[in-house]
Parts: C-alpha cells; sequence; structure tokens
C-alpha cells in the first residue's frame, strides 16, 4: 500500500511536478466530491450506501472480527457523521459549498 507521501512522490516523478502531500489529499477530496456529484445526478441516493443485510444481524466467525455485528441503526449513525464531515446533505449529496470549496462549484 502507497501512504500519502509515496504518492506525492510517484506523482512528482510521473510529472515532473512538486506535489506535496496537500495536494494529493485535495486531488482526493475533489474526486471524491466529483464522483459523488455524478452518481448523485444518475439518481443514487444514500440508500446505496450500505451494506449486506446479514451484516446487520448475523455475527462475524473466526479472526480477529468473531462475534462483532453492526447494528443498522448504528451503521446509519455513522454515515450520518460521515457525510456531515465530508460536507454532504443527508443523502450523501455533496453540498453546493463544499463543491465550490474545491473548486468544482460548475458540477452544483
Amino acid at each position: 500500500m502507497y501512504g500519502p507521501q509515496d504518492m506525492a512522490d510517484l506523482m512528482t516523478a510521473a510529472t515532473g511536478d512538486i506535489y506535496t502531500v496537500e495536494e494529493i489529499q485535495e486531488i482526493g477530496r475533489r474526486r471524491l466530491n466529483l464522483m459523488r456529484a455524478y452518481n448523485a445526478r444518475e439518481g443514487l441516493t444514500r440508500d446505496q450506501d450500505t451494506l449486506p443485510k446479514k451484516l446487520y444481524t448475523q455475527p462475524l466467525t473466526g479472526g480477529r472480527s468473531d462475534g462483532v455485528h453492526i447494528p443498522e441503526e448504528e451503521f446509519q449513525a455513522a454515515l450520518d457523521m460521515y457525510y456531515a464531515q465530508a460536507g454532504w446533505d443527508n443523502n450523501g449529496t455533496p453540498t453546493r459549498e463544499t463543491l465550490e470549496a474545491v473548486g468544482l462549484g460548475w458540477a452544483a
């Protein structure tokens, strides 16, 4: 696996321009927000951000996760927090403010 500094170094080597970790993270943020805006335009909603139903009810077996399951209510609460931290609405769509902040206002 490559870490953020590895990605910055690879981009620098590939392009000849110097990339910082912060720039790599900003590229990733723009990419993710553009993907979410596109998916929202195509009709994808919060309903598609889910796990298989069995993970909500059947505990996992074997390994470090033995006996663990995720109650659906807990998953939904975590999704709410993730959306808020990402600057997305309750449906998982980037807000206009978020898109403008990453230079993608045209996609709003």
